[in-house]
């Protein structure tokens, strides 16, 4: 008869068996530190980014607070931003000038831009090159309060994508055989 001696100890009130331990996949361990890394990013204030509320001059162009930097207030106080860089400093100075009365008199901001994009593939079983545009008129009209802390605003946007020519540069993709989407803002939605 073999005689085993065991040793005693306290029991311990989590189970450590190293044979559950070296049963946990790595690909799970690291799963959940990427969800406890993102959890706490979120939670984090971004350092890295500027306020997207607050222009150089320090005024808020957001007054709720909501919004972001493609927000119609935000994409105004840009606009206005852009009005000192000198490229635009003497040949947009008459424009500028009429944004500011017509805002100062009725309340009404406003600013618009266009994109364009163009995509070609070397090769394709169908349409090779694609073109389409943005065309995007944004205000931001104060009937109610302008220039007290209450005010009642009326924003806007109006967009329209169109492709120039006979696709979309959204629409390449299904010609080029791929399954997902690209240049997903430049579509034919109208």
């Amino acid at each position: 008869m073999i005689h085993r001696e065991r040793e005693h100890s306290m029991p311990c009130p989590i189970d450590l068996d190293q044979a559950k331990i070296a049963s946990v996949p790595r690909r799970s361990l690291r799963s959940t530190i990427l969800v406890a890394l993102a959890a706490l990013a979120s939670l984090w204030p971004g350092v890295s980014q500027a306020d997207p509320t607050t222009s150089e001059a320090g005024t808020s162009p957001i007054a709720s607070g909501f919004g972001g930097k493609s927000s119609v207030p935000a994409q105004i106080a840009a606009d206005k931003d852009r009005q000192a860089e000198p490229m635009f400093a003497n040949s947009s100075k008459r424009y500028y000038e009429f944004k500011d009365r017509l805002n100062a008199q009725s309340g009404l901001s406003f600013g618009g831009d266009f994109n364009l994009l163009t995509q070609h593939a070397s090769s394709s079983p169908g349409a090779r090159n694609a073109t389409g545009g943005v065309f995007r008129f944004y205000g931001n009209w104060t009937p109610v309060g302008h220039g007290t802390p209450d005010t009642g605003s009326l924003i806007f946007k109006l967009e329209n994508r169109s492709k120039i020519g006979t696709i979309s540069p959204q629409g390449l993709s299904a010609e080029l055989g791929y399954a997902g989407l690209t240049a997903v803002t430049f579509s034919d939605a109208g």
